[in-house]
């Protein structure tokens, strides 16, 4: 099946089932965030046009974009999945002082 013919047949099924469409300030509230903060992550194509929102109207600028929340919030967990696992090390010594103030020094042995 052709790229062409794969995208209206995807957003057909994904306007089929039971997703939650909104515009960008009820999306906003939904997801805890800001209305900027959703044009930063549309900017940076975390949302990504067909997919996560579609376009409606004819401005001459831009038209209305009406989002999918269930997708937005799958792709900001996703982003948020993926930067914890990359940023979170810790070296040995580091990982000693982390125990020892958790364990409030009560003498616990562990392995090194």
């Amino acid at each position: 099946m052709g790229q062409e013919k794969f995208k209206p047949i995807f957003l057909w099924v994904l306007m089929s089932q039971n997703h939650t469409w909104l515009e960008i300030r009820e999306l906003a509230e939904a997801l805890y965030c800001s209305v900027k903060s959703v044009y930063i992550y549309r900017d940076k194509n975390l949302f990504k046009a067909g997919t996560h929102y579609y376009s409606v109207g004819e401005g001459k600028l831009r038209g209305k974009h009406i989002y999918n929340l269930e997708l937005c919030r799958k792709a900001l967990l996703e982003r948020t999945a993926k930067d914890s696992r990359s940023n979170e090390t810790y070296d040995n010594k580091e990982i000693n002082k982390l125990m020892t103030r958790k364990l409030d020094n009560k003498n616990l042995s562990y392995r090194k």
